[in-house]
């Protein structure tokens, strides 16, 4: 006899709810919306899991990018201020042995004293540079952004005081955004537009309320400054060009080395001035061994600890040491339009360095910044 009653076997419920499952009635939509709604956290959660996962490398770059900016060890701290010591006192050794050496031999004993060593050091520890291969492109880059500014400083420093030149050199990052901007069409963002204008009003500054005599002499040597910052905005940019990925400790030495050979020509046209002393040769010594060979050294480990960003923090502090050795030990006087005018050129550094730009190697960091 036929049952009419409900289908109350487990054979019969799940034929049921197979049918449905996939009959296409209202009730079936109101349970794959309830479904969806139960499932949407679950999915979110996947795609955002996903995301992390996919933003992983980026965000931790930054991360890792933001404590290593903010976070600065005090050995860290002692390395940057040796480092802009350094830097600072090379214009103390450029002033007082150019009057004998001249700029030329200065320069150029500089270079290759302190190409030798690097070259030493780079063969002690194993890393023998391969210059062979590119070098018309090192003579390029020694010839520069070596050779033409060293030999600019020193000749400036026989009119100025190093304080001055000092303070003139830190406008190397202005010129080097400048040349970025006209030759590999960087994007100029209006804080480094505003950088530059201050810049220019901070030389302003520096130059026409100095109490120096305003002669040619003067001016020429106040323009030698400028042009040396120039070349070196020059040399940043070459080196983005036609360094990219290249060791620093590489371009370190054949940079000095082919600034050596283009300055060694020049010297019987502009010869020694007179006979150095034990003084003169003391301080040629400490600028092509410490300012140079110890300052690449210490700036390449502070960009491996710090990043690009943490080691041209540098190019703040070196106006100051320069200002300072050249008091203490010179009796240069901190004159009011110095200071206010370097105040003025440091900020529109900071206003420059602090644009967003492309990405740079650590190379062009240190070509841009090195005295």
């Amino acid at each position: 006899m036929r049952d009419d009653g409900p289908l109350t076997s487990p054979r019969s419920n799940a034929f049921y709810a197979h049918a449905r499952l996939h009959s296409p009635r209202r009730g079936d939509a109101r349970l794959a919306t309830r479904a969806r709604a139960r499932l949407a956290p679950r999915g979110q959660a996947r795609l955002v899991a996903r995301a992390h996962t996919r933003l992983a490398p980026r965000g931790q770059a930054r991360l890792v990018a933001r404590r290593r900016s903010a976070l600065v060890t005090p050995r860290q701290l002692a390395m940057l201020l040796a480092l802009a010591a350094l830097w600072g006192a090379s214009f103390l050794f450029m002033r007082v042995a150019v009057p004998s050496l001249g700029p030329v031999v200065l320069a150029d004993a500089r270079v290759a004293i302190a190409g030798v060593a690097l070259l030493g050091y780079a063969v002690a520890i194993g890393a023998r540079p391969a210059l062979r291969v590119r070098w018309r492109d090192y003579l390029l880059l020694g010839a520069i952004n070596a050779a033409l500014p060293f030999s600019l400083l020193s000749a400036a420093e026989l009119e100025i005081e190093a304080s001055l030149a000092a303070v003139l050199n830190a406008m190397a990052p202005l010129c080097g955004a400048l040349v970025g901007a006209v030759w590999l069409g960087q994007r100029v963002t209006n804080a480094a537009k505003a950088g530059l204008v201050l810049g220019v009003a901070g030389v302003a500054l520096v130059v026409g309320l100095s109490p120096f005599t305003f002669d040619a002499p003067f001016v020429a040597a106040v323009l030698a400054c400028l042009a040396a910052a120039f070349a070196y905005g020059v040399g940043a940019n070459l080196v983005r060009v036609r360094f990219a990925g290249e060791p620093p400790l590489t371009m370190a030495i054949g940079q000095q080395l082919a600034a050596a050979a283009v300055l060694l020509p020049l010297v019987p046209i502009v010869p020694v001035r007179s006979a150095p002393d034990a003084v003169d040769i003391a301080c040629l010594l400490a600028l092509a061994l410490a300012s140079t060979s110890v300052g690449y050294l210490l700036y390449f480990r502070l960009l491996a600890e710090l990043g690009a960003t943490g080691g041209m923090t540098v190019i703040f502090v070196v106006p100051v040491f320069g200002v300072l050795w050249g008091a203490l030990f010179l009796g240069e006087t901190i004159h009011l339009a110095t200071i206010a005018g370097g105040a003025v050129i440091l900020a529109s550094v900071w206003l420059i360095t602090r644009s967003p730009a492309p990405v740079e190697t650590p190379n062009a960091e240190v070509t841009s910044s090195v005295r």
